[in-house]
């Protein structure tokens, strides 16, 4: 599996950044999963709360990677800037943050 922002970077050096032809703005998914947006990897790690089934992980679960936080869009908008692309929107689909550790799926309960 390659990272989104070295996809990104992958994709604009493809035959000079053709790519940036057929497109009009980057979809990209900002789940904060337990990070509050404040929090930044490496600099200011997020909490890493676990969901019960893995209350013994506490501390270390949806931190250790920059995908799991809100602000992971600044990657992918400064590799757009980068590379000429800077005019194009990125729209934020999916963004949000966990409710709580242990959430039930609205697929298996209406219970919030």
């Amino acid at each position: 599996m390659i990272d989104d922002v070295e996809y990104l970077r992958q994709f604009y050096a493809v035959n000079g950044g053709e790519g940036r032809n057929y497109f009009d703005a980057l979809a990209a998914h900002a789940a904060g999963t337990t990070n509050p947006p404040e929090t930044r990897l490496p600099e200011n790690l997020g909490p890493g709360h676990c969901p019960p089934q893995y209350a013994s992980l506490e501390g270390t679960c949806w931190n250790g990677g920059m995908d799991f936080y809100f602000r992971r869009i600044e990657d992918l908008r400064a590799v757009m800037e980068g590379s000429g692309d800077g005019v194009k929107q990125v729209w934020l689909t999916e963004f949000g943050s966990t409710a709580q550790a242990g959430r039930r799926r609205a697929a298996t309960s209406t219970a919030w």
